[in-house]
């Protein structure tokens, strides 16, 4: 069973609007809130996947006082996938997922994740869906971004940045004042 829903990211003056469809399967979405209610943690706004890293990365700029003029790709890297978020003015404008992970981030695999993002912006750009990228954005605590980000600097006329989204999470203590059931799922 899936849940479907959509975000409008875009009206042009015509009256046209872009759309963002967004499908999950409705046990992901059950298995988060079901840890969140165990641990007793109030939930303002739960977002998963691209979109999450896109709603991150928002509050990262808002705390900055930044806004981007461009769109900005995101990637986030994980233990196995890539997520590929192309964000514009607090808007996810496309998304797409690849097999690399934070163990694929060596020499001979980088080839496969820099061919996987000339496809995407080649493809982007033929549609104009994307027309000017200022600058690739990497969210991962992987300690070996360094070689990636050297690799995309030669590759792509982007600056590049790495971030470890942990680093800049502010906790209240009173937040993990709470007990940890034995079994969450």
């Amino acid at each position: 069973e899936i849940v479907a829903d959509y975000l409008v990211v875009d009206r042009d003056t015509l009256g046209y609007s872009q759309v963002l469809l967004v499908i999950c399967q409705k046990e992901v979405i059950n298995r988060h809130l079901k840890i969140t209610s165990s641990l007793n943690l109030k939930v303002d706004l739960f977002t998963l996947s691209s979109q999450g890293v896109c709603n991150w990365y928002q509050n990262f700029m808002y705390r900055k006082k930044f806004q981007e003029i461009k769109p900005v790709v995101l990637l986030d890297i994980d233990a196995q996938n890539t997520d590929i978020c192309f964000y514009h003015k607090e808007n996810l404008l496309f998304t797409r997922s690849i097999s690399f992970g934070k163990a694929d981030i060596k020499a001979e695999k980088l080839e496969i994740l820099i061919e996987e993002l000339r496809k995407t912006f080649s493809t982007l750009q033929k549609e104009q869906i994307i027309s000017q990228i200022s600058k690739i954005v990497i969210t991962t605590s992987a300690q070996e971004s360094k070689s990636l980000m050297d690799k995309l600097r030669l590759e792509f006329p982007y600056e590049v940045e790495a971030i470890n989204p942990l680093t800049e999470v502010e906790l209240e203590k009173e937040s993990f004042e709470v007990s940890v059931p034995k079994k969450i799922i």
